[in-house]
């Protein structure tokens, strides 16, 4: 994952709703394009 100081932070948010979204069967993913933005994708099972 690209960091740049303009968008600066720990990135703690998204490795705890990775380690939530994988404890239920689920995967997040992203995608990200400079200048552009961030895709992010969230794939969760609806029988848990």
């Amino acid at each position: 994952m690209r960091h740049s100081k303009k968008n600066a932070g720990s990135g703690v948010s998204l490795y705890l709703a990775k380690k939530v979204i994988n404890s239920i069967g689920g995967s997040i993913q992203f995608e990200s394009q400079e200048n552009h933005g961030t895709t992010f994708t969230l794939e969760i099972p609806l029988n848990t």
